[in-house]
């Protein structure tokens, strides 16, 4: 799959792996009171990706170092699984969301919470994949 970064999954991946380093730094985004990064389907990709050998270049990010990789999970697991996240918060998504965006965000995140792609020591707390199912059907 041919991958050209745009500026907005650069800032994504960036923003992650600064709220990972220092999470006290993103206070109005951990709260939910700074909109979610353009970049979150980079984010979620990255995520669920597997890690490869040599990875880590912006140019590839679905070939995930271990960093980048750290980054957008522990992202995705505090920004969006926040325990008072709305339905478009937990589904990584802005209030202008389209119908498409909406899906594909759905598929990103099952695909990312399914308990047959967890690499070993890694597990999502099982109370997440019912949380994104309920949000996408409301």
């Amino acid at each position: 799959m041919s991958f050209a970064a745009t500026a907005d999954d650069e800032a994504a991946i960036a923003l992650a792996c600064s709220f990972h380093r220092a999470p006290t730094r993103h206070v109005a985004l951990l709260h939910g009171e700074e909109p979610l990064p353009h970049g979150m389907p980079t984010l979620l990709r990255l995520a669920g990706a597997r890690p490869k050998e040599g990875a880590g270049t912006i140019s590839d990010p679905w070939a995930a170092d271990d960093e980048r990789r750290a980054s957008a999970r522990f992202f995705i697991e505090q920004v969006l699984f926040r325990h008072d996240a709305d339905h478009f918060r937990l589904l990584g998504l802005n209030r202008e969301a389209g119908t498409e965006q909406i899906k594909e965000h759905h598929r990103l995140l099952m695909r990312l919470l399914h308990p047959d792609r967890e690499a070993a020591g890694e597990s999502w707390h099982e109370s997440y994949a019912t949380r994104v199912n309920l949000a996408y059907n409301t």
